[in-house]
C-alpha cells in the first residue's frame, strides 16, 4: 500500500480564491488512511487505473479508469479498490483536496464525469497540475491554484446534470412526487432522510437514487435549496430579523444560519440584503 501526498503552502493564496490544500496519489489505501486530512473537505477523485467504489451515507459511486468525481463533502466516505487481473501496478487514484469550492459549486453535492465525457484539455491540466506539485519549481504554488480552478471550471462545463426546475410534478413517479410535495410544504421543519424514505416506502439509498434520477439532485439538497430560496426572499423583504428567519427555517441559532447562508451564497445575510438594496436603487435610477 503506497501513498504520495503533496501539501501546498497557502501563504500566497488569497482568501477569496479556492485554496487547493493537497494533491495525493494513492494505491491500495482506504479513506480511513486519509481521514484526519480529509475532514469532510471537498475532494476531486481521478481514477488513474483500475476501478474504485466510493460510498457515503446516501450514495454509492463506481469509478472506472479515467472517470472523475467531485464531492463537496467527504464526511463518512469509504473507498474500496477493485483492481483488474491484467494490471501490473494495481489500482491508483489521484485526489485533489480543497479547503472550499468556488461559488460556482454552491448548489452542487457532487459531479460525476465518465471518461468519455472528459476533454483532453482537462486531463492535460490535471497532468500539469500534478507535475508542478511534484517538481515544485519557482512560483509553483499560485500556478497549482490557477490550474485547479481551471480544472473545476471545466468539470462544471462537462456536468450534464439536469436542472430541477425543468421537471414538472406530472412527469414524476407518484412516490417521488409525494416526497417532493412533502418537502415543498415542510422544508422549514425538522425532518431527516429516513422520514422521507418511510413516506415513499423506499429505503434511504434507493430514494436518493430515484429522486436524483428524476429531479437531478438529492432530496435533502432539494430541501436545502427550498430553505435558502425562502431565506433570500425573507431577507430582501426586510420584515423579519435574522433571528426570526433562523427560527422559522429551523436553524439552531442565528450564528449557524448566518454561517450556512454565507456558505451557500458566498455572502452573509446582511451583505446579501445590502447588495439587494444597492442593486435595486441602481436599477431604479437607470
Amino acid at each position: 500500500m503506497r501513498t504520495k501526498m503533496i501539501r501546498l503552502p497557502l501563504r500566497r493564496v488569497r482568501q477569496s480564491e479556492s485554496p487547493l490544500l493537497a494533491i495525493a496519489r494513492l494505491s491500495g489505501l482506504s479513506t480511513e488512511d486519509l481521514g484526519e486530512f480529509l475532514d469532510g473537505r471537498p475532494v476531486l477523485y481521478v481514477q488513474i487505473q483500475g476501478e474504485s467504489t466510493l460510498k457515503n451515507t446516501a450514495q454509492t459511486f463506481h469509478l472506472k479508469q479515467r472517470d472523475i468525481l467531485l464531492l463537496s463533502d467527504s464526511k463518512e466516505l469509504h473507498l474500496s479498490y477493485r483492481p483488474s487481473p491484467n494490471e501490473v501496478n494495481g489500482t491508483q487514484v489521484a485526489l485533489l483536496i480543497f479547503s472550499r469550492l468556488p461559488a460556482l459549486f454552491i448548489n452542487c453535492d457532487f459531479i460525476s464525469i465518465s471518461a468519455e465525457d472528459v476533454s483532453k484539455e482537462l486531463y492535460d491540466d490535471l497532468h500539469r497540475l500534478y507535475r508542478e506539485a511534484i517538481e515544485q519549481q519557482k512560483s509553483y504554488e499560485p500556478l497549482c491554484q490557477a490550474l485547479s480552478l481551471c480544472v473545476l471550471a471545466q468539470l462544471k462545463r462537462a456536468d450534464r446534470s439536469p436542472e430541477v426546475e425543468c421537471v414538472e410534478d406530472e412527469h414524476l413517479s407518484p412516490e417521488i412526487a409525494e416526497v417532493k410535495h412533502f418537502i415543498d410544504q415542510h422544508y422549514h421543519e425538522n425532518f431527516q432522510l429516513q422520514n422521507l424514505a418511510e413516506l415513499s416506502k423506499y429505503n434511504k439509498h434507493y430514494l436518493v437514487h430515484r429522486f436524483k434520477q428524476e429531479l437531478g439532485i438529492s432530496p435533502m439538497r432539494y430541501c436545502q435549496e427550498k430553505r435558502f430560496a425562502k431565506a433570500k426572499e425573507l431577507i430582501v423583504e426586510g420584515k423579519m430579523s435574522m433571528k426570526a428567519i433562523s427560527v422559522y427555517l429551523n436553524f439552531s441559532s442565528p450564528t449557524l444560519f448566518s454561517q450556512s447562508f454565507k456558505s451557500h451564497t458566498g455572502l452573509s445575510p446582511t451583505a446579501y440584503r445590502h447588495l439587494y438594496v444597492r442593486e435595486k436603487k441602481r436599477s431604479e435610477g437607470e
